[in-house]
C-alpha cells in the first residue's frame, strides 16, 4: 500500500497563522466580552424584583415571557 504525497500547500490554502501579540489580543478581547457580559446577567438578575415592584409587576422581560407563554408551540413545563 502505498500512500500518494500532498502536493505542498500555496499561501492561499494554507490556514491563517496568527502571531503571538495578536493571537492575545484575540483571546483578551473574547474574555473581556464574557466579563461584562457576566456583570451584566448578575447585576440584572439582583435588580430584577425590584424593577418589577417598581412598574407594578411588569417589565419588558416579564411581558416578553408572558407573550412567549401565549404561544401555541411553548413547552408546558419549564
Amino acid at each position: 500500500m502505498t500512500v500518494a504525497e500532498e502536493a505542498p500547500r500555496t499561501a492561499a490554502a494554507q490556514p491563517p497563522v496568527l502571531d503571538r501579540r495578536r493571537r492575545n489580543v484575540v483571546f483578551v478581547t473574547i474574555m473581556l466580552g464574557m466579563l461584562l457580559a457576566a456583570l451584566d446577567q448578575t447585576i440584572d438578575g439582583n435588580a430584577q424584583p425590584k424593577k418589577e415592584s417598581d412598574h407594578g409587576g411588569h417589565t419588558h422581560k416579564t411581558d416578553r415571557y408572558k407573550k412567549m407563554k401565549e404561544a401555541p408551540n411553548f413547552p408546558d413545563k419549564i
